[in-house]
């Protein structure tokens, strides 16, 4: 589980690699250091972790220096976003097309074995996610996520929110409407 601090420390540390990520070939960057001071390592950088992380930081509740510290990350982000739009945007490309081959294997998995791949179902949603940011980024990009949700929506039990409560108000049921159920187990 993550915490605020995680999410933040996260993000200045991507702002000190982003633009030397960007100038890169690689989609995957390795961060340095780690979680909180412990033995975890930080997430790698793609425009999609870096996604995720700053929008679970959109919750209620931010002390005040917080959301000024977010403020200034945010600032320093278009900066660098604005000089190197491209280069961005090509990753997130690239970034697309593995998490939707991921998503697909999963998806794959889970009809070959529904008892067994279900329960990872909490997990691996991530994937999902993790497409919606990028779709939403690139919204001409031509794929077959709307007939991986179609297949997905036949095993689909709506339900309640299945990540921290917290996120809830962030991870709203449209779009994020895959956060809210479970597979069926078979």
């Amino acid at each position: 589980m993550s915490t605020i601090t995680d999410d933040l420390q996260y993000l200045q540390v991507s702002l000190d690699e982003l633009e030397i990520y960007l100038k890169s070939s690689a989609l995957d960057w390795l961060m340095p250091g780690s979680v909180s001071g412990s033995n975890t390592p930080c997430p790698n950088l793609t425009p999609a972790a870096f996604l995720l992380i700053r929008a679970r930081l959109r919750i209620p509740g931010l002390s005040t220096q917080e959301q000024q510290l977010l403020e200034i990350i945010d600032q320093q982000t278009a900066a660098i976003l604005g000089r190197w739009r491209t280069a961005w945007d090509h990753k997130a490309s690239q970034e697309f097309s593995m998490r939707l081959d991921l998503w697909r294997h999963f998806l794959e998995d889970y009809q070959d074995a529904p008892q067994e791949q279900a329960p990872y179902y909490r997990y691996e949603v991530t994937q999902r996610v993790y497409l919606e940011f990028l779709h939403s980024m690139l919204p001409n990009i031509d794929s077959d996520l709307n007939i991986l949700d179609e297949g997905l929506k036949l095993f689909f039990i709506p339900g309640i929110f299945i990540w921290e409560t917290a996120q809830e108000s962030v991870f709203k049921q449209n779009p994020y409407w895959f956060l809210y159920g479970t597979l069926k187990p078979g």
